[in-house]
């Protein structure tokens, strides 16, 4: 019997000094087209997290980061896949400037406006721990309908984010 190693994929909270954050749009022609998140991708084997996304940010937006502390862990399946497990780190600096390489777009927006977009299911679950938590903390495992089903809790963690960035 073939054992099934673990999927992990990290992605970034990346957040100007004006404390708007960093969001990608995946092309229409991608998985998920058109969906929001954060950048990142897949940890491969023997990987270290931090270093995956060290990696994946070069790829993706051509900079080099300074991978801070991790903000999020939790696992996530869609429909007629593979469990993954998410993990987000916050960024606190970087060096270079900013270049879509792969996505359809790319914008800084203010946490306010975050959950007018249209997420992938998985990043969703980052908002959904309860409201009065902040970025500062490590967030936990939330049931994915949470996020869907509060909005107004998950407009009030985000405009509590605290995630210090400086050029």
């Amino acid at each position: 019997m073939r054992v099934q190693t673990e999927i992990r994929v990290v992605a970034a909270v990346i957040e100007r000094e004006d404390k708007h954050i960093l969001i990608c749009q995946r092309r229409s022609t991608d998985r998920h087209a058109l969906k929001w998140e954060f950048p990142g991708g897949k940890v491969e084997q023997d990987e270290d997290p931090r270093e995956a996304l060290l990696r994946e940010l070069q790829e993706e937006l051509d900079v080099t980061a300074e991978i801070g502390e991790e903000i999020g862990r939790y696992e996530f399946q869609y429909i007629g896949r593979r469990p993954i497990l998410l993990i987000f780190f916050r960024v606190t600096q970087y060096s270079g400037e900013l270049r879509n390489r792969i996505f359809s777009q790319m914008i800084w927006e203010s946490p306010a406006k975050l959950p007018s977009y249209d997420f992938l299911d998985g990043d969703l679950d980052l908002f959904a721990a309860s409201p009065g938590v902040t970025f500062t903390q490590p967030l936990t495992a939330a049931s994915p309908s949470v996020f869907r089903n509060t909005l107004k809790a998950a407009a009030v963690l985000i405009s509590t984010c605290r995630i210090p960035c400086s050029r």
